[in-house]
């Protein structure tokens, strides 16, 4: 199956000795972000073959999103973009929506524009336009997290569903002031005003 990609390991060893657990995908369909495994075991990461069970019993844990998602690919032609612009000579700064958190499993565009994860392709003519010798090592930073702590207040959250809520802990930042990784500016305060629904 050429058209296919493949993770898993042998049961035995989390190698290659032992039957195999192997999930196949079509990476044009999606993109694994990462995997691994663990043993069904009393100890999880060591190899344990119950009596009766036949073989030894593995799970392999994949990470995934579809390869093209509107939020990846939106944020690697901020990326390219902004590095073409700081090229130029200019500062850059980003103040966005993205709709995609600085965690979570919906946090892709948001490590794409900060250069945890790798940018996705993008349309060929702006990729010609906006080229920038910088791009491998530019990237855009989170300013909250240059903001010396004891300068930052107010809520943490930017968004939270449009509805009265009680309980704050689960809800994410969705929205970012960012500076190029070349910058000169120094945030001296961060402060997100409380959110409030009548």
């Amino acid at each position: 199956m050429p058209e296919y990609k493949w993770i898993g390991v042998g049961c035995d060893d989390g190698n290659i000795s032992g039957e195999y657990s192997t999930i196949f995908y079509c990476p044009e369909l999606v993109t694994i972000r990462s995997w691994d495994y663990f043993w069904l075991s009393p100890t999880y990461t060591v190899s344990y073959n119950y009596t009766g069970a036949g073989s030894i019993r593995i799970a392999i844990v994949g990470r995934s999103r579809p390869p093209m998602a509107p939020s990846l690919y939106a944020a690697s032609i901020i990326r390219y973009r902004s590095a073409c612009e700081t090229k130029k000579g200019g500062e850059v700064l980003l103040f966005g929506d993205f709709n995609s958190p600085s965690f979570g499993s919906d946090d892709g565009g948001y490590n794409i524009i900060t250069g945890v994860e790798d940018m996705v392709s993008v349309n060929a003519t702006f990729l010609k336009q906006y080229r920038s010798s910088l791009l491998d090592s530019f990237v855009m930073e989170d300013l909250l997290k240059n903001t010396p702590a004891q300068n930052y207040s107010g809520n943490h959250a930017t968004f939270q569903g449009f509805v009265k809520i009680s309980d704050t802990s689960h809800l994410k930042r969705i929205d970012f002031i960012m500076g190029g990784s070349n910058s000169t500016i120094t945030p001296l305060r961060y402060r997100m005003e409380e959110i409030v629904v009548r």
